[in-house]
């Protein structure tokens, strides 16, 4: 009790410095903070070392993947950074301003449809194909190429 009684008070330390929503799970016995800074009582949030990941466009234009990243035509999203919003030369207009999301997490590689007119598809080194529902996310591996519109792109591992 003493020792659950010191971490809580080190969270709350925590809280009082740094504005973030917090909610106490009596059940887990834990906090959930959205700044995550404390990850379970009295323990901080370790950040996970994401890998290098790549795509690599079929102008030969080579992006480096984020958490996030999008494509399209004008891709718009005020909460992703300019340099992680790619606009893809489309003069047949086959991508919508947005067209697909990648992103890199502590899972590995992911792709999403942002609900594009033209559609997104995935095709895995082995040769399986994927149509991609708008909204959909899918799990990704290194040597997938992504379609979308008339474009491609292939997902590598950096170097």
């Amino acid at each position: 009790a003493a020792l659950q009684a010191q971490a809580l008070a080190e969270a709350r330390k925590l809280l009082a410095m740094e504005p973030s929503s917090s909610e106490y799970r009596e059940d887990l016995g834990l906090y959930a903070i959205q700044s995550a800074r404390v990850a379970r009582l009295g323990t901080p949030a370790r950040r996970v070392a994401l890998p290098t990941v790549f795509a690599i466009l079929d102008t030969g234009t080579r992006v480096e993947l984020g958490e996030l990243t999008l494509f399209g035509r004008d891709p718009q999203d005020a909460a992703v950074p300019d340099d992680q919003r790619v606009a893809i030369a489309d003069p047949g207009r086959s991508l919508s301003r947005t067209h697909v999301r990648v992103g890199v997490d502590a899972s590995g590689i992911w792709v999403e449809d942002a609900n594009s007119a033209n559609g997104t598809w995935c095709r895995t080194p082995d040769g399986r194909v994927s149509q991609l529902a708008g909204g959909q996310r899918v799990r990704v591996v290194p040597g997938t190429i992504v379609g979308m519109g008339d474009r491609t792109m292939t997902i590598t591992p950096g170097s």
